[in-house]
């Protein structure tokens, strides 16, 4: 409602379906917490994911200079789009060198495209 950005975690579940029902109660329960930390407590392992579904984008990129350690994989999706009767999902790793290479980054972008290519399976354990 006033186009900024909050901060919510959930912790990881092995059970999708309770990882995913867990996720959209705290949606719902932090939707009108105004600020970047929206839910307290956040862990110092995990993972930032998030999206900006205004944008189709080929590149992305975070090369921002911080003294602090950003160790951890910044993941970001963009607006979905058709083309030739396919649809694609922009997305975007960040990752520092110094925790991870280009192979581990590999395994997770194959990974990532196996979980869509049978996003069937996810939809069918929720509904």
């Amino acid at each position: 409602d006033d186009k900024t950005f909050s901060d919510i975690w959930t912790p990881y579940s092995r059970d999708f379906k309770e990882f995913y029902s867990n996720a959209v109660n705290d949606m719902e329960k932090y939707k009108d917490v105004k600020g970047v930390k929206a839910k307290p407590d956040k862990p110092d392992n995990f993972i930032p994911l998030s999206c900006v579904p205004w944008l189709s984008f080929s590149a992305c990129s975070y090369d921002t200079y911080s003294p602090s350690p950003m160790l951890f994989p910044v993941i970001v999706f963009g607006k979905y789009f058709k083309q030739n009767n396919e649809t694609f999902l922009p997305f975007t790793i960040f990752a520092t060198h110094a925790v991870c290479d280009g192979y581990h980054v590999c395994l997770l972008i194959n990974t990532i495209e196996e979980l869509c290519k049978n996003c069937d399976e996810f939809i069918k354990a929720v509904y």
